[in-house]
Formats: structure tokens, C-alpha cells, sequence
């Protein structure tokens, strides 16, 4: 793990994913218990048994508020080193680390998300992704998937897009003028 300016991941979203999954599990009790012996809407029988529904509610709700905890616990971080990038968990653990070297452009795009939805994204494009400093996990998946070699979403982040955005050119343009 590299020294250098941090920026704290947003526990945000997973914290809203445990609270939904908190939510749903506690709906699933109450389907468990509300004494239904079957969920019709407008005559049409969805569910014979509201007891494998509530089963599978309290299961999805636990799985959901679990993977929620977890990642709270987990968090991540961005370091903007003197000379890379490294994505970290809280444990210290690298997800994600590229010399500044090996950056041949990061770009701040719009993506469109699904129902028109548009979202401002980091892509990071690499000169060798096969550098043996730099890790990037599911590279290939990237570069098929988003045209690029490394993602970064600023929701994950407690900085807006733009800014982290400019904070990544700053730390790259001070590495190159060296």
C-alpha cells in the first residue's frame, strides 16, 4: 500500500442495500405470519403458499442486509500515490493498483445506465495491461464490457465525479512533469 492522498470510499450505498435487505427480510416474517393461506390480486392466485414466500423473502432480505454489512465493513479506499493509483479495502488488501507510468488516459465519460439514466464515470486506459506493477482485477471484462481498461465509480466515493476526476489528472500531471 502506497502513501499519498486518500479518498474514502462512500458507505452510502451499502449502507442503504442493508437497510433493504433488513426490510424485505422483516416483510417475509410478517407474510410468515399474517395468517394467509394464499396471495391472489384481482382473483389471480400468485402464491399457494405464503409460507415458501416468506421463506424466500427472509432469505433474499438476510443475503441482501449481509452483503451490505460486509461491504460497509470492508470499504475501500482510493489512494492517489506519488507515482500510482491504488484501490484498497479497509483490511489493506490492493483490488486495484496502476502506475502513473502505465496510464495512457483517464477520461470522464457519460454513461447511459438503464431507463435513460446518465452517470459520470472514470475510464482509465493502460499502455501495457500485462505490466507486472500494475493490477487490475477483471481487466479483460473491462475492456470488453465499457471499452477501457479500468473503471472507477465515483458513487463509491465520498467526492463527486468531477472531482475525483480532477484530483486523478492532478496526481498523473505532477508524476509526468517530473
Amino acid at each position: 500500500m502506497v502513501e499519498g492522498e486518500v479518498v474514502q470510499g462512500s458507505p452510502w450505498m451499502w449502507v442503504m442495500l442493508a437497510v433493504l435487505g433488513a426490510l424485505v427480510a422483516l416483510s417475509g416474517v410478517g407474510l410468515l405470519f399474517s395468517g394467509w393461506s394464499q396471495i391472489a390480486v384481482w382473483g389471480f392466485v400468485l402464491v399457494e403458499s405464503p409460507f415458501v414466500a416468506s421463506v424466500i423473502l427472509m432469505t433474499v432480505g438476510i443475503l441482501l442486509a449481509s452483503l451490505g454489512g460486509y461491504k460497509v465493513k470492508e470499504g475501500t479506499r482510493l489512494i492517489l500515490g506519488s507515482d500510482r493509483l491504488q484501490l484498497v479495502t479497509a483490511r489493506g488488501r490492493v483490488l486495484t493498483q496502476i502506475p502513473y507510468r502505465n496510464i495512457s488516459a483517464a477520461k470522464l465519460v457519460d454513461v447511459q445506465m438503464e431507463m435513460g439514466i446518465v452517470v459520470k464515470r472514470i475510464h482509465i486506459d493502460v499502455h501495457d495491461a500485462n505490466d507486472p506493477e500494475t493490477v487490475i482485477e477483471h481487466a479483460s471484462i473491462f475492456r470488453e464490457a465499457h471499452g477501457c481498461d479500468c473503471m472507477i465509480d465515483p458513487p463509491e466515493f465520498v467526492l463527486g465525479a468531477d472531482q475525483l476526476h480532477e484530483r486523478i489528472q492532478s496526481h498523473l500531471q505532477k508524476f509526468l512533469a517530473r
